[in-house]
């Protein structure tokens, strides 16, 4: 009978013994070096992504040099997998950190770009308005030269003298600018029951002042924007002496701030309260205010 042949076994590696196959040695360190990387590889390249792709490079590197130095002590196989697994890994953390270095610039880069636009574009908008602006005085100062202007009866009163504090509206007059129509109620000159019953926190009026609740009705006449009254109307109390005072923040029943948007044909009616010296009650006058940046009208207090 012949005997099989067994090849001489590499040197470093235990010789099986006659007739045993030897076992095949295990590639897992190398596998998962090897997929690690591709994957790495192939998301490397899209900015910001490119960020994971360089934390799987280094794991992916971690396992193709751990297999290597497996495959070279004979204690594992799998050494081209392992070398190739490990490159694709460093490849892909260089090519990861470029390609977001890429992004970041090319984002600034926009940026800058729109900042510039916005720039530009404000610089354009403040030369259109200074052109407006210089026509518009033009045509006022043309029209006015032109022709008399045709006034209003409430322009007529205030051309009169009538509305200002020194010759106040009367008690009750409804005031409006054409688009809003705001009416001021008899004001209630003694209401400090009225604001300590209704919230047990309210603050009592200073030493020689009252709390004074003043009712005022709101209606959107023909604005096509919607009217919210506690932030469109403005009213406050002016004494003859010339102090003013503004409206109180004590809890109140039927608050003028708890009505919501009037639109076109809406109306509501609320309360405010001050807190006025008893002193200058007799001689006041209420000032209202079309929103913010109107001029005030004066109403008499009594």
């Amino acid at each position: 009978m012949t005997e099989q042949y067994t090849p001489p076994a590499p040197q470093g590696a235990p010789v099986p013994p006659p007739g045993q196959v030897q076992p095949e040695q295990k590639k897992g360190f190398a596998i998962t070096a090897l997929v690690i990387g591709i994957v790495a590889i192939l998301g490397s390249w899209i900015p910001f992504l490119g960020l994971g792709s360089v934390f799987l490079g280094l794991i992916g590197l971690v396992f193709g040099v751990i297999a290597i130095v497996q495959a070279v002590k004979g204690t594992a196989g799998g050494k081209v997998m392992a070398i190739v697994g490990a490159s694709l890994s460093a490849l892909a953390m260089i090519i990861g950190v470029a390609a977001t270095a890429a992004g970041v610039s090319a984002v600034d880069a926009a940026i800058e770009d729109l900042d510039e636009q916005l720039d530009e574009e404000f610089a354009s908008s403040l030369d259109d308005s200074a052109s407006e602006t210089v026509t518009e005085t033009e045509d006022v100062v043309d029209d006015a030269a032109a022709e008399e202007v045709t006034e209003t009866e409430e322009t007529e009163s205030a051309a009169d003298g009538e509305g200002t504090r020194s010759n106040p509206f009367p008690a009750g007059t409804v005031l409006t600018n054409d688009e809003v129509e705001i009416t001021l109620g008899e004001a209630n000159w003694a209401a400090d029951d009225i604001v300590a019953s209704e919230n047990q926190f309210n603050d009592a009026a200073a030493d020689g002042s009252t709390f004074v609740l003043l009712p005022v009705t709101v209606t959107n006449v023909a604005s096509a924007e919607p009217v919210t009254p506690w932030l469109d109307v403005e009213v406050f109390f002016v004494s003859a002496d010339g102090r003013s005072f503004e409206e109180a923040y004590e809890v109140i029943p039927d608050e003028l701030s708890d009505i919501s948007d009037l639109y076109e044909g809406g109306t509501g009616t609320g309360n405010i309260v001050f807190e006025i010296p008893t002193d200058v009650q007799e001689d006041g006058v209420w000032g209202v205010e079309f929103g913010w940046f109107s001029d005030a009208t004066f109403v008499a207090a009594k």
